[in-house]
C-alpha cells in the first residue's frame, strides 16, 4: 500500500474514480527511456468493465506522455495475446503489434 502511494505521488500510476467515488480503473506507466514510456498495470474492476473507462484512462495516459514537455518518440504497452478484448482496444487506439516476448524465471 505505501508503494501504491507512492507512485501514485510520482505520477507512476494513476487511479480513475467516478464522482460518486466508485473505482473505475487503474493504470501505471513503467519506468520511462529516453526515447519511450511503457504503460502498464491496465486493471478495471469486473463491474465497471465495457465501459469504456480503461480505454479512455490509456488514451489519455499515451497521449500525454507523447505531449510531455520533454516527449518521448513511442508509447508501448504489453499484452496477452490470450486477451483478445485488450488486443482489440490497443489497436483501436493505435497501438500496432510489433513482436511477442516470453518471461523466464530462475527460482532457486
Amino acid at each position: 500500500r505505501a508503494r501504491l502511494s507512492r507512485d501514485i505521488a510520482r505520477e507512476r500510476v494513476f487511479h480513475w474514480f467516478l464522482p460518486d467515488g466508485a473505482s473505475t480503473c487503474l493504470l501505471g506507466l513503467g519506468e520511462p527511456t529516453r526515447h519511450s514510456a511503457r504503460v502498464a498495470l491496465v486493471y478495471t474492476p469486473l463491474a465497471q468493465r465495457g465501459r469504456g473507462y480503461a480505454s479512455a484512462a490509456v488514451r489519455a495516459l499515451s497521449e500525454r506522455c507523447l505531449a510531455a514537455p520533454q516527449p518521448v518518440a513511442r508509447c508501448t504497452l504489453h499484452t496477452d495475446v490470450r486477451n483478445p478484448v485488450a488486443e482489440r482496444i490497443y489497436r483501436r487506439l493505435g497501438y500496432r503489434y510489433i513482436a511477442d516476448s516470453r518471461t523466464y524465471s530462475l527460482d532457486p
